[in-house]
């Protein structure tokens, strides 16, 4: 019934929908009179207009349509739209109608008689309905049990609390005493309810019922509430232990707080795991000192549930105890650990951090060390810079990590020490990026330190401090990279290489277009690729197409040509178009022609001038390249040409 009773207000819904545009577009005309939709009830019209005349006068009546209505109950195309209308008027009348309807009516007409009467809160309805109570039909049945549910007056009540429903309707039956109880709650008579949601806790019932009616209780006997709370906590139904919980977060008064903490000493694990999630969501700071005592438990789940609760409750003399826990061998325990440390909120906290380092074991300094960058924590800064000389590797490197994103120039001297006694990769590769984010950071005023550290460092650190140079870019880092090409040191020469083709701005094209004219394959390579995508950026056309021009006279393999071939694609140009055109003969190179011709085509042929050799140009794509995909392309960019 409950789905019949949906699909009817999605149709009502569209039908308001349809009736509101048809009045607006006869605005000029006047909205029908009572008497006017009455007479459309009562006459020869359609179900159309008749469903239209119905929702007229739900919206505004007087007793006098109450007839109308009436007579269209037992009609089952028109009973839904003539209760709905029926539904809200104030008259004695129509609660009358509705109720003669109730004993014409079978199966869904009737079901609806009982909704509506429920809506209605009618009393008088009420014998009718507890007749309806075991109705053959489980719709009718349903029905009768959620408008008394509804009504709640004092037989509706004694007649659903003393049913017993067959299983088909049983749900409606749980539902229909849940709803009596909000009532009769929400009217003041908590008595009445408290009977209610107290025969809805015995196991009989599911388990959600029961959750909804332990609420209620709770909510009804405000003054047994924490007892409540806590012999719901002391059970062994979860869910009833989580809705718990929720009320101890959600509670009013800061006088409940002692009362659910006293509470969490008497409790079982389970128990306290569940009240102290509910403290931590209480958020009332009077809850630490009994929630700290118990981080020290042998139960996981508690101590677990203890540190997520220091999240909201904890200060700063919690951090030591929750920094032990950061090596915890309980993944979850140390990731919660975290957690909490991260969200603490307080001016004691970073500093309490920086407390705890000083006396933890290395594998606690890394992850202090992470936690104060992560919490942009004053103290990190100050604990990475003495942290650079640690013995411990871990310790070293995470103080790189927080000197990364933090650090300024006056650590740059401790960093290259660090860089100088590297023997190992990680470390080297940690210290590069250190000194990159600080690069990015201090910009070319960097650059005379990281040149003379160049001098007598090891090929290693030299290699490292290259890197660190590009990253800082401009001419200066752009001509000691330039000079580092010609490095008798393999590996210094090499990393050069690299640097210059993946250099940012055009002021490199000049030393990519000597690389490109190396004789050495593998720098004529790198410096062709890095010399094309400058070509790419460069924003002069003509430029451009120069720099293409040049780089495809360099060009010694297929795979370079192709990269060339791309770089002309962004050129829409008849320039480009000429150069392009041979490529479609070259077997080794015809698809990506075909490409960058269809993307140069495409963009010149928007022009009239332009169309004619822009179409003979797609066209010989189509002709000559094989790929279908190719060829699709140039065919949708030639027949859309204007």
């Amino acid at each position: 019934m409950m789905k019949a009773r949906i699909g009817y207000e999605i149709a009502f819904c569209v039908g308001t929908l349809i009736f509101v545009a048809c009045a607006g577009m006869a605005a000029a005309q006047d909205v029908p009179d009572e008497t006017a939709l009455i007479g459309v009830l009562q006459g020869n019209a359609g179900w159309q207009e008749k469903d239209a005349a119905c929702r007229a006068l739900r919206e505004k009546s007087t007793v006098a349509a109450v007839p109308a209505l009436a007579a269209l109950l037992i009609d089952k195309e028109l009973s839904h739209a003539a209760r709905y209308a029926l539904e809200p008027m104030p008259f004695a009348e129509a609660g009358q109608a509705l109720r003669n309807a109730l004993g014409k009516t079978e199966g869904a007409l009737k079901a609806g008689m009982a909704i509506s009467l429920g809506v209605r809160r009618d009393v008088e309805a009420v014998p009718l309905l507890i007749s309806l109570m075991k109705d053959a039909n489980a719709d009718v049945a349903r029905a009768a049990l959620g408008a008394l549910g509804r009504i709640a007056t004092v037989p509706a009540v004694d007649a659903l609390m003393g049913c017993d429903a067959p299983e088909a309707v049983r749900p409606a039956l749980a539902e229909a005493l849940l709803t009596a109880g909000e009532h009769l709650a929400k009217a003041g008579e908590e008595e009445q309810a408290v009977k209610i949601y107290r025969l809805l806790q015995t196991k009989k019932w599911p388990v959600h019922v029961r959750m909804g009616a332990f609420r209620g209780l709770v909510y009804c006997e405000k003054g047994k509430m924490p007892e409540l709370v806590i012999g719901a906590m002391k059970g062994k139904e979860p869910a009833l232990r989580d809705m718990a919980a929720q009320i101890v977060a959600e509670a009013k008064g800061t006088d409940l707080t002692p009362v659910f903490v006293e509470g969490l000493q008497k409790l079982p694990s389970k128990g306290q795991v569940a009240m102290l999630r509910g403290l931590a969501d209480r958020n009332d700071r009077v809850a630490r000192p009994a929630v700290v005592k118990l981080i020290t438990t042998s139960d996981a789940e508690v101590k677990l549930a203890v540190v997520k609760a220091l999240a909201t409750l904890g200060n700063g003399e919690d951090v030591a105890a929750l920094a032990g826990l950061l090596a915890s061998d309980d993944v979850e325990m140390a990731k919660a650990a975290l957690g909490t440390l991260v969200a603490l909120k307080g001016d004691d906290i970073n500093p309490a951090i920086a407390a705890a380092f000083a006396g933890a074991s290395s594998g606690i300094r890394a992850r202090l060390l992470d936690l104060a960058t992560e919490r942009r924590a004053e103290e990190a800064v100050p604990l990475a810079a003495q942290s650079l000389a640690d013995a411990e590797l871990a310790v070293r490197i995470a103080a790189l990590r927080t000197l990364t994103p933090l650090g300024t120039q006056a650590q740059v001297p401790a960093l290259l020490e660090v860089l100088a006694k590297a023997k190992d990769d990680s470390e080297r590769s940690s210290v590069a990026k250190a000194l990159g984010g600080i690069a990015s950071r201090a910009g070319e005023g960097l650059l005379p330190t990281l040149l003379d550290a160049m001098n007598g460092a090891t090929v290693e650190s030299r290699v490292v401090l290259l890197r660190v140079v590009a990253r800082v870019g401009g001419a200066g880092a752009l001509e000691a990279v330039r000079v580092a090409l010609s490095s008798a040191e393999a590996p210094i020469a090499e990393e050069s290489v690299r640097l210059l083709s993946e250099w940012p701005s055009l002021d490199a094209a000049p030393v990519l277009l000597e690389l490109a004219k190396s004789a050495d394959l593998g720098r004529q390579v790198l410096g062709l690729r890095g010399y094309v995508r400058l070509a790419g950026i460069e924003p002069s056309v003509e430029t451009k197409s120069k720099m293409l021009v040049d780089a495809m006279a360099l060009v010694k393999r297929p795979d370079e040509k192709k990269v060339v071939l791309g770089g002309w694609g962004a050129v829409a140009t008849l320039q480009a178009l000429d150069v392009l055109m041979p490529y479609l003969d070259d077997a080794d190179v015809r698809n990506e022609a075909g490409v960058a011709i269809t993307a140069v085509a495409g963009q010149l042929g928007k022009l009239a001038a332009n169309k004619p050799r822009a179409s003979e140009a797609l066209q010989a794509v189509i002709d000559k390249c094989a790929d279908s995909g190719i060829r699709e392309r140039a065919t949708k960019s030639l027949k859309s040409l204007p």
